[in-house]
């Protein structure tokens, strides 16, 4: 559904829509607002993809099941910190959050997260505090963007781990 003139809330009998068959969901380049009962939890239990890029979302984040690969919510207006219970989605290879207005700290739990990722893209936020010197050796990371953000301090030294990295 992506690329249309979607406007609004995302109706509520999308939750109850292939909740075991869905793989994967776009709904970018809409005007989408949020959604009609907003579920913490995305329900479909075997989503792997999930874009939601250049809407108008308001609000928290959306939390994608475990089985999700591919997040990206960029380009939005969505607040708030990013909420420990991404840092079960164990699959994620690409974190992109790019470009909306969140803030807080990094929760705790983002080492685990952030070595299995592929690509982390947190920039154009309002994220602040040290950046976590938690990049274990073996880090499949290719490309990190943490720009324009608060973040402070020295660069983490466990970024040398990360000997598949490509663009910081």
């Amino acid at each position: 559904l992506n690329n249309n003139k979607i406007d609004g809330l995302v109706p509520v009998w999308i939750w109850n829509n292939s909740k075991e068959t869905l793989h994967a969901v776009d709904l970018s380049y809409n005007s989408i607002t949020g959604f009609h009962q907003h579920p913490q939890l995305l329900p479909w239990s075997r989503l792997q993809v999930f874009l939601i890029k250049n809407n108008q979302l308001q609000g928290k984040l959306p939390i994608p099941p475990q089985t999700t690969v591919v997040y990206v919510a960029s380009d939005n207006n969505l607040t708030g910190e990013i909420p420990p219970l991404i840092c079960e989605m164990k699959s994620l290879l690409l974190l992109d959050l790019s470009s909306n207005n969140m803030s807080g700290t990094l929760p705790p739990c983002f080492g685990d997260l952030i070595n299995s990722l592929l690509v982390l893209d947190l920039s154009r936020n309002n994220f602040h505090g040290i950046m976590m010197n938690v990049f274990m050796y073996g880090s499949q990371l290719k490309y990190i963007d943490f720009n324009k953000n608060q973040f402070t301090g020295e660069l983490p030294r466990s970024l040398t781990n990360c000997t598949n990295l490509e663009f910081l």
